[in-house]
């Protein structure tokens, strides 16, 4: 009989890669760092887009790269890098093949 790897045992083995990460960080204070500054460049630009104009428009553009997208986009990449750091700590030391 073979053993069947289902999600929750397929990190146990140290030789098994993490999955890539598309919209979360490795580093949770820089995840959460990039969501503060994409959140105040988003809100900036469109609060002074009044005042100073289309300058203060180019920090959008800005917020939506810090966020990797749209806000939804950020709130997604929390839950994956909670879970790779899950994963990464269920794996154990990593040992170089060599």
């Amino acid at each position: 009989m073979t053993d069947v790897v289902t999600p929750r045992t397929a990190f146990n083995c140290a030789c098994e890669p993490l999955p890539a990460l598309r919209f979360g960080n490795r580093s949770l204070a820089v995840h959460l760092a990039r969501g503060v500054l994409g959140l105040a460049a988003l809100l900036a630009g469109l609060w002074e887009a009044v005042n100073l104009g289309w300058p203060a428009l180019l920090l959008i553009p800005a917020g939506v790269w810090l966020l990797k997208g749209c806000p939804m986009c950020w709130t997604q990449g929390l839950f994956e890098t909670l879970a790779w750091r899950a994963a990464s700590r269920r794996a154990g030391p990593r040992q170089n093949p060599s």
